[in-house]
């Protein structure tokens, strides 16, 4: 028997993958793929959609992409909403048909939208050990994030369908989905969550505990030779924004808080995410402010250290209560100040005075302008605690014992796993 025989096997599926490396869930997915392969000697098999126009819907190509073997399916991209991208049977039996060829020890899901949810039971049914990491609130929200149809945070804990039916289109379509997302994601042997308050979030919605675990996305530490530039005297502070347009990155805060303060010495870099898909936000009314605004590209995983280098207060007022918050952890860990709104697992790595300036989750400004004002008019803060931020070493080696202790107890009752220091 050779070597890659007697390794473990782990499928992991995720809509996308690399090429396609779109969203914080697919970098962590990306992530813990390395790590199983490269630190922890897996044998890992992929399975995600494959972006290749020519192909025909619901056929396979297998490539290579970061030394990974990935399986691609064209699946075509439903409405949010739709019954075919949560219950999606065509997928299910490819995806059955992908599992007998594979033969995994163990599978591991992410994000399954237009894959659909009842591929899960494809691997129950296989008596195959499954693990799911819940990245956001799909399983519970048939819009995805619980953002209402008026644009803003439903702050529903336990989901109630009378409440829900003012943002649906057919509550009793809703109501179907609920049940058969539950019963889907209860088949797994365990549940991962990057934050304590999602965590919480799905024991409130019926979870069991003993299966609900937290394993906390890891950020790619900076280059051993990052080095912060030295500011310009003439620019005053510089501020970064990533989340773009629009209410619920809190765009539209920072556009009040800032025409209402009289101080001009400063500069706002806004990450124009929207040249991604050959478009521009630049143009966009929100950023009309007294000082100077900039615009840069997106930066990747390999690119953030030179985007973070160059700001030193990172705004992340966000208006919905985040499950994790990547953008946040990469500021802190390279020396940049965050000022972050108190948002679920978004601010649960965020010492206020320490790394961050911790607001209120609300729609009024005037907190997001009193942080900016005491920067501007202060002194600049300094990081100066980052030691119990995840990184993504420290996420793989959390996700191999957990599924190590899941192949060795074979039917999972109650696992415990270390924490991650």
């Amino acid at each position: 028997m050779d070597a890659v025989a007697k390794k473990k096997r782990v499928l992991i599926g995720n809509i996308f993958f690399s090429p396609t490396s779109f969203g914080g869930a697919t970098v962590v997915a990306e992530n813990m793929a390395l790590e199983l392969k490269n630190t922890h000697d897996w044998d890992v098999v992929v399975v995600a959609n494959v972006d290749d126009p020519a192909l025909p819907y619901y056929s396979m190509r297998r490539y290579s992409t970061l030394g990974i073997d990935v399986i691609g399916v064209k699946i075509p991209e439903h409405r949010i909403n739709a019954a075919d991208s949560w219950h999606n049977e065509r997928f299910d039996e490819i995806f059955g048909q992908i599992l007998d060829r594979v033969k995994p020890d163990v599978v591991h899901m992410h994000c399954v939208q237009n894959m659909g949810a009842t591929c899960l039971e494809e691997v129950k049914s296989r008596k195959i050990p499954l693990v799911t990491t819940v990245h956001d609130c799909w399983w519970l929200c048939e819009r995805q994030f619980m953002i209402n149809s008026m644009g803003r945070y439903c702050h529903q804990e336990t989901i109630n369908p009378d409440v829900c039916r003012h943002c649906v289109d057919d509550l009793a379509i809703t109501r179907r989905r609920t049940k058969i997302l539950h019963s889907a994601l209860k088949s797994s042997d365990l549940l991962l969550f990057p934050s304590n308050f999602h965590r919480n979030l799905h024991l409130l919605n019926g979870f069991p505990a003993e299966k609900c675990l937290v394993n906390k996305n890891g950020v790619k530490p900076p280059k051993t030779d990052f080095n912060r530039s030295k500011r310009p005297e003439y620019t005053g502070v510089r501020f970064g924004f990533v989340g773009g347009p629009g209410p619920i990155k809190g765009a539209m805060l920072i556009h009040k808080a800032f025409n209402e303060i009289e101080a001009s010495n400063y500069e706002l870099k806004v990450v124009d995410a929207g040249a991604a898909r050959n478009e521009t936000w630049k143009h966009d009314p929100t950023w009309k402010i007294p000082g100077k605004v900039t615009f840069v590209p997106p930066y990747t995983q390999e690119s953030m250290d030179e985007f973070f280098s160059e700001i030193d207060v990172l705004l992340f007022p966000s208006q919905w209560k985040e499950s994790f918050g990547l953008t946040v952890r990469e500021a802190m860990i390279r020396g940049v100040w965050v000022i972050a709104s108190d948002a679920g697992g978004l601010s649960e790595d965020c010492i206020d005075g320490v790394n961050a300036t911790v607001i209120p989750l609300s729609s009024d400004h005037s907190y997001l302008k009193k942080a900016i004002t005491n920067i501007l008019d202060y002194e600049l803060p300094i990081v100066r605690e980052t030691r119990h931020i995840s990184l993504i070493q420290d996420q793989g080696d959390q996700l191999n014992q957990t599924l190590m202790k899941l192949l060795d107890t074979k039917v999972s009752k109650r696992i415990e796993v270390p924490e991650c220091q």
